[in-house]
């Protein structure tokens, strides 16, 4: 027996224009509302010329926006009216349809009242009939509403709603405007049918609080119009099928670089568990979902090619008269397509980072801090970039590179310490490129929390990217399309020099080393550091060797002298000032927490082995550190729960007695691993109480799990444990005095070592390290236990965030261990991809 299955599609239009005094005021004070059936906006019916594809296209606009009105509506950098944007929402009757042909039918509602102005605290009344009176069914929001739903109810169809209420005087100000699309298969028992629908919105025009207008980038293609929504959806049904192909495609390619565990529960699938699939393709809802503008500019002006003939046909598809329906051209949509393709190739084929031909690109820093390309975090979220889209992330260094020239001595008063300091500062690498509010790539440093000229991670920071960025590309993109680097590393040396020339004057005392200014001077913003720093340390050191490197490539031999001499010398101070024997202290200062384990302590380490660098550590050394990190900031914290590491934790204060056993909790893991509270103490087999690492409270952020540096450290164990060649004979490690590790590990390679279990203070205090053979490779098992302890690390970001605390797309950028968060919607988490990054890298790029 045969079944009719009919589903609708429907959606209101999304801004809104104020037509009466009272609707005016409304907006003035920051209050959308919409617009009734007699005013100017209108909605038109499309379909594709071969009856493919059929839809509704609504025009839109808003005015009067709050902060914008100095805007023109027209003028040499204003290609629409102000505001002008348009949905579409669309279906098809014969694509993605499954073999066996079925009787099919598409109808459409181009207009009905979805809610008049009084009942905006129920603005979608497309309820069923039963809701709502029969008195209420004559009049207002419900009358088109519900006849639209009584009709879709009887007969699976809405060819024949009426398309035009008559609403008018104050009910027709605030009246919103809904379409509907609906389709209609007739299906035979078990059969399995698609019911394609599309929606898709055109807002060409970018306008910052400033007053700069920019064409996005993918009004190449389909115009500057505001009505290009009609095409874009008839061109995501015809490609629909393709795209999906190509997505499973593109997840099969990149997990099938995971490495495929022998004893995992499941054959065939990887040893890092299902979480980490889910993580590393979901983290990427922020590259969309961030606030991104992809804008058709090169250094913040129109690129010529906005007058580009590709777009000639598509924009006339949107013409014609208003109110006649439009008629999209099956031809043109294929030869897009075709286009499309060819444009992608000579992006790839284009010189690194040409903005000339793949624009320029912006994310905020979150949803909550409205800053653009917050560079300091871009730090650990650059990987999703540069392995997805290369020539986007190469035409973001050039912005910060081009903006490290700029200088702006307005005077601004730092929120953080209350002094007066120039907006920014000629040389400098700022910390954002600017707001949404202003001007963007021309005011950069819209934060003003801290005096960020000052900042000691900024600097490295930019020159390790840059050069992970030439590496990444130089070596891996095999196969993939090599981009030329050459034109970016000639652009960008000069004033990389000068960005570590500037660095470099924060050594005070010329050994090499710079040294932090005792005031949050990192992107840890409230987290104070004097003296030699783990984390601006260990960039430093390792932006030194980048700086030789790429010294060596330039032909510059006085530089390749001047950095290997910096980097030398600072390895030897930073060792001396902050090794214990176990693990790097904070900073070198005599503050309370400055031997405080911080989680982000291997940040340079971790670059060095994303660039094939030289180590910050010997082997052991860095294998004690991770240990330490492990035992103490992910396995001591959380109540016996995975959460990610957390900043800081404050070592054991006292040495325990004999016989210490930890209680334990097992997880599921591939090796045993055992986690207990972290409470401040707990008891010995002979009753006594001892003392656990307890967590940082200096600060807010020393007592927070940032969920990005925990991918970060994450990341930096899985290096750690595919990296088996030794350090490199040109940079021979410092001799240190005798220090402790962790626990001894298992000499045998083939046998896995003890169970990861917190460290009692006794093990922690008492455990050696013997220095003769600092420079040893790690063990087959230690590498392993590496490998477990970074997927135990990174696994406690899905377990959290996803399962207990619900942050689904919005994973924040830190929480406490309450759950409490700060920021939802942030940059930094897609760091995930770091650890990607090592997949991919490892044994194709530097032979670990």
């Amino acid at each position: 027996m045969e079944a009719e299955v009919s589903v609708m599609f429907s959606f209101q239009n999304g801004t809104d224009i104020a037509t009466s005094s009272k609707i005016n005021a409304a907006v003035k004070s920051n209050t959308c509302v919409a617009v009734g059936a007699d005013d100017q906006r209108l909605h038109r019916p499309f379909e594709a010329s071969d009856g493919s594809v059929t839809g509704i296209l609504m025009q839109s606009a808003v005015h009067n926006i709050p902060g914008t009105d100095h805007i023109p509506s027209s003028g040499s950098k204003c290609f629409a009216a102000q505001g002008e944007t348009s949905f579409a929402i669309a279906t098809s009757p014969s694509l993605l349809s499954a073999a066996a042909p079925c009787k099919t039918r598409a109808s459409s509602c181009s207009r009905f009242v979805s809610a008049r102005a009084s009942d905006r605290n129920r603005f979608f009344s497309c309820a069923s009939p039963s809701s709502a009176t029969a008195a209420d069914r004559d009049k207002g929001s419900e009358a088109s509403a519900s006849r639209l739903w009584r009709l879709f109810v009887a007969h699976g169809d809405i060819a024949e709603v009426l398309q035009h209420d008559k609403v008018v005087g104050e009910d027709a100000a605030g009246t919103a405007q809904a379409a509907a699309v609906c389709l209609r298969k007739t299906l035979r028992p078990l059969q399995r049918e698609l019911f394609p629908f599309a929606l898709a919105w055109a807002t060409p025009i970018v306008r910052f609080g400033g007053g700069d207008c920019f064409r996005r980038y993918f009004t190449r293609f389909f115009g500057h119009s505001g009505d290009s929504s009609a095409a874009i959806a008839a061109y995501a049904l015809h490609n629909a099928a393709d795209w999906d192909g190509r997505i499973s495609a593109w997840h099969s390619e990149t997990l099938s670089l995971l490495p495929v565990s022998d004893n995992s529960s499941t054959a065939g699938t990887d040893s890092s568990g299902g979480y980490y699939r889910h993580q590393l393709f979901n983290e990427l809802y922020f590259l969309v979902d961030g606030g991104t503008i992809w804008t058709d500019t090169s250094a913040g002006l129109d690129n010529p090619w906005q007058e580009s003939r590709l777009a000639e046909k598509l924009i006339d598809i949107a013409g014609g008269d208003r109110g006649s329906q439009l008629s999209v051209s099956l031809s043109e949509l294929q030869q897009l397509r075709v286009r499309m393709l060819q444009h992608d190739e000579f992006c790839q084929r284009a010189d690194g980072g040409d903005q000339s031909a793949v624009g320029q690109f912006m994310y905020l820093e979150g949803h909550e801090y409205l800053m653009y390309n917050t560079y300091d975090v871009h730090f650990y979220a650059s990987f999703a970039l540069l392995m997805l889209w290369p020539q986007l992330e190469l035409s973001l260094q050039k912005d910060f590179a081009l903006a490290v020239c700029l200088e702006d001595r307005s005077i601004r008063r730092m929120m953080g310490e209350g002094a007066l300091r120039p907006r920014k500062v000629a040389g400098s690498v700022p910390h954002d490129l600017g707001s949404p509010t202003e001007a963007p790539w021309r005011k950069t440093n819209a934060y003003n929390f801290q005096d960020v000229s000052n900042w000691k991670d900024l600097g490295p920071k930019f020159v390790l990217q840059i050069y992970r960025d030439l590496t990444y590309l130089k070596h891996q993109r095999l196969g993939k399309g090599a981009i030329n680097t050459d034109r970016f590393l000639q652009m960008t040396y000069p004033i990389l020099l000068e960005v570590m020339h500037n660095t470099a004057k924060f050594d005070c005392d010329d050994d090499g080393m710079i040294e932090n200014s005792g005031f949050p001077d990192q992107t840890y913003d409230i987290w104070t550091a004097k003296g030699v720093h783990a984390y601006c340390g260990g960039l430093w050191i390792s932006a030194c060797n980048a700086t030789c490197s790429l010294a060596t490539q330039m032909g510059d031999g006085a530089t390749v002298d001047r950095y290997r001499d910096l980097a030398g010398r600072a390895q030897r101070v930073y060792v001396s000032s902050l090794w214990n024997g176990r693990y790097l202290d904070y900073d070198s200062s005599s503050s309370k927490h400055h031997d405080s384990v911080m989680a982000d302590m291997l940040a340079g380490h971790w670059y060095a082995r994303a660039c094939g660098l030289p180590a910050l550590l010997p082997p052991r050394q860095v294998l004690s550190c991770l240990r330490t990190i492990f035992q103490f900031n992910v396995l001591q914290f959380g109540g016996g729960q995975l959460m990610g590491a957390v900043n800081g934790m404050r070592p054991p204060r006292n040495r325990p007695s004999p016989g210490l056993q930890a209680s334990a909790s097992p997880l599921s893991f591939n090796m045993a691993v055992s986690v207990v509270p972290a409470a401040s103490s707990y008891s010995s087999p002979s009753g006594g109480r001892q003392d656990l690492a307890s967590i940082d409270h200096t600060c807010l952020q020393s007592r927070e799990v940032w969920t990005g540096t925990t991918y970060a450290l994450a990341a930096t164990m899985l290096h750690e444990a595919r990296h088996v060649d030794g350090p490199s004979s040109q940079h021979p490690w410092p001799s240190t005095p005798p220090s402790p590790l962790i626990r001894q590990a298992s000499s045998a390679d083939t046998e896995l070592v003890e169970p990861l279990l917190p460290l009692s203070s006794e093990a922690f205090l008492s455990s050696a390290m013997d220095l003769d053979d600092v420079n040893r490779p790690l063990t087959a098992a230690e590498r392993r236990e590496l490998t477990e302890m970074s997927h135990c690390t990174a696994r406690g970001i899905h377990d959290a965030g996803w399962q207990r605390f619900g942050y689904w797309f919005a994973t924040p950028e830190a929480w406490e261990k309450s759950g409490n968060y700060r920021s939802l919607g942030y940059m930094r988490p897609l760091a995930i991809w770091a650890i990607q990054y090592v997949h991919e890298t490892s044994k194709k790029m530097f032979n670990m």
